[in-house]
């Protein structure tokens, strides 16, 4: 299928500059775009003090919602903040359906909720959504912003893969 032909509105991919999702999510919003920016809320030590940060779960993504017949998205790569659009040859590259929805699911407007692990490395677990949902892999390590790096058993090899801890669930 051709991409120019896919059905509308679905969600795309932008690459940001560095550090500047949050600049270019409202220099997108100010054109009139629908975005998503996932983003983990954490806490970290900081003069004695215990506070609560957000950071992108996807550092220098943001997701991008176009209707590739009505929208002026090309306009899109000169917008503050973004590097480009992702894209092959001359058209953007959609998400898979139903990944971004999954993750809008989990979270409260874009903030992730850090949760208190309760993963272990070792641990035999599953992807639950996504594009990998009902794979099922070993936890390598936990960090403490909530992310987890686990080994993925993919066609003839291994793959390492780092996610957020809410799509996850321990296999059973």
């Amino acid at each position: 299928m051709d991409p120019g032909s896919a059905p509308s509105p679905r969600w795309y991919v932008g690459h940001t500059l560095p550090c500047r999702e949050k600049l270019a999510r409202t220099h997108l919003e100010r054109q009139g775009f629908e975005t998503f920016l996932p983003q983990l809320l954490t806490k970290r030590s900081h003069a004695r003090k215990i506070l609560a940060t957000t950071s992108p779960l996807f550092p220098r993504y943001i997701f991008i919602r176009l209707d590739l017949g009505r929208d002026r998205w090309r306009s899109i790569n000169g917008t503050l903040g973004m590097a480009y659009l992702v894209a092959t040859r001359d058209h953007p590259c959609p998400v898979p359906t139903g990944f971004i929805e999954d993750l809008q699911r989990s979270a409260d407007g874009d903030v992730i909720s850090y949760r208190t692990p309760t993963f272990m490395p070792g641990d035999s677990v599953e992807l639950r959504s996504g594009p990998f949902a009902g794979h099922i892999g070993t936890l390598l390590s936990v960090s403490p912003n909530g992310r987890i790096e686990m080994l993925l058993g993919l066609l003839n090899g291994s793959v390492r893969l780092t996610v957020a801890q809410d799509l996850l669930e321990i296999a059973g």
